[in-house]
């Protein structure tokens, strides 16, 4: 469970305590003592219902903060077991792999040739690496005059001045009869991406996985770039 799930939960249950809490307390406090069947006292007074409001929602607080980290460790432990999955995008004619249940779909997005449709694999997680697989129909327009790889590096060029991005590394890459660019930018935060884009049948694929703090080569991300396939 990530966290703001788990803050959101806290809340609700900290809502219904609340509201359980005050109503047990205003029944208490106008019950009548039945001197034969009961010890309760003959009325709670305002403060000691306050009392025992604020009591049950520091016993809720507390038991929420000690069971975070085991949740926490087992979210971890099931995202580092989760298998990996061929997903294929059937309208971006591709398929990939993922360690997970991922989101696809399909988006019609405006450029300055028309609206071109994009179809994403989209697989997100809480402090570990997340995967993302693009196909975007490319309008002939938008590629006259110039071959893949100029195409490729304005592409580049023009998503890491968009998003304020430090261009790190990059080189050119084949894969599976493809030819395209790989390369590395740094965020401002968390860490740098890692992205590897080619173009193809008048598409353009990108892919990106991070944020990567440490090992840009890691294995999961390795994977993921591998098992990419234009079906």
């Amino acid at each position: 469970m990530e966290l703001p799930q788990y803050l959101y939960l806290i809340g609700v249950l900290l809502t219904i305590d609340v509201i359980a809490m005050i109503l047990v307390g205003f029944a208490l406090k106008s019950a009548k003592k039945d001197r034969t069947q009961s010890t309760l006292p003959r009325r709670w007074s305002t403060r000691r219902i306050v009392k025992l409001v604020l009591g049950s929602a520091v016993c809720v607080l507390l038991l929420a903060t000690l069971a975070y980290p085991l949740m926490r460790y087992y979210y971890l432990q099931r995202v580092a077991n989760e298998p990996w999955r061929p997903v294929m995008a059937i309208g971006g004619h591709f398929s990939i792999e993922v360690p997970g249940r991922p989101e696809v779909s399909t988006t019609r997005q405006p450029s300055a040739f028309g609206f071109v449709e994009q179809h994403i694999v989209t697989l997100s997680r809480e402090n570990a690496l997340s995967f993302s697989a693009t196909s975007t129909d490319v309008l002939s327009s938008e590629i006259a005059n110039s071959d893949s790889m100029v195409f490729l590096k304005k592409c580049r060029d023009e998503m890491v001045h968009d998003n304020q991005f430090t261009l790190k590394h990059s080189c050119d890459v084949r894969q599976n009869g493809l030819v395209g660019i790989e390369f590395s930018c740094a965020q401002k935060v968390n860490g740098s991406m890692r992205f590897r884009c080619f173009y193809a049948k008048n598409r353009l694929y990108t892919l990106w996985v991070g944020p990567i703090t440490a090992d840009e080569k890691s294995a999961e991300a390795q994977h993921f770039f591998n098992s990419f396939k234009i079906e």
